[in-house]
């Protein structure tokens, strides 16, 4: 087997029956996540005026999983810079990468924003760029890296705080980051089973100029023809 190989269920039974007990393998990614905003509550928690749940802590969780690394940890920071950086020092301590959902906006008040310009002195524990992506949803995107205690640099990503965006820049941006991690070849399905598939757009949509799309989609059966003598008219919906 090539190195990069992921290690599935076949490829573990092959090695075992060719005599290997212990193969060099690298170790899963480590990463953390962090929800930002001061209005997040828990899953299924009762929710006063203007407090929503963090579906997205849940989401970048399970989809790290889902890549083959490993969640180490899950938490949420409010919306002041220095709570913020108090946050992402600890996610750092046993993480490879940390990847962040909201506050990525150009507001003066997001709270990765007023991070990035708080402190730019050399030696600072938290550096960060903002850049626009050309793509929608997702455009506005951070990137930089957080200062363990052990004095690694860990990377960090920034996604957008909107669940589709997350769920779009994860795919897009993160993913590769993640195989770049375990030294796979990213172009590889992640999972068997999820053949690329061509159809007709049941709707008709606009892209913004330059910029790629993502859209959701859901998959149904065409629509049948109108049965001779039905009385359908011109115009009709079926």
């Amino acid at each position: 087997m090539a190195a990069g190989t992921r290690l599935s269920a076949a490829a573990v039974s092959a090695l075992a029956s060719v005599g290997l007990g212990s193969v060099p393998v690298a170790a899963r990614a480590r990463v953390a996540v962090v929800s930002t905003g001061a209005e997040l509550r828990d899953a299924g928690e009762s929710l006063a005026p203007g407090a929503i749940p963090d579906s997205n802590g849940l989401l970048l969780a399970g989809l790290v999983s889902e890549h083959g690394a490993d969640c180490v940890s899950v938490a949420r920071s409010g919306d002041s810079a220095e709570e913020l950086a108090a946050v992402l020092r600890r996610a750092a301590a046993g993480a490879d990468l940390i990847v962040t959902s909201g506050g990525v906006s150009a507001g003066a008040f997001d709270p990765l924003t007023m991070l990035a310009h708080a402190d730019q002195r050399e030696g600072a524990p938290v550096h960060l760029d903002f850049v626009k992506v050309a793509m929608q949803p997702g455009k506005p995107q951070g990137h930089g890296w957080v200062r363990a205690d052990d004095g690694r640099r860990v990377p960090i990503i920034c996604l957008p705080g909107n669940p589709v965006s997350v769920l779009v820049s994860f795919t897009t941006i993160v993913t590769p980051a993640l195989a770049r991690l375990a030294d796979v070849d990213s172009s590889l399905p992640d999972l068997p089973g999820r053949p690329t598939l061509t159809a007709r757009a049941a709707a008709a949509w606009r892209t913004p100029p330059g910029r790629r799309q993502h859209v959701p989609v859901r998959f149904t059966e065409p629509p049948t023809e109108p049965a001779a003598g039905s009385g359908a008219d011109a115009g009709d919906r079926i």
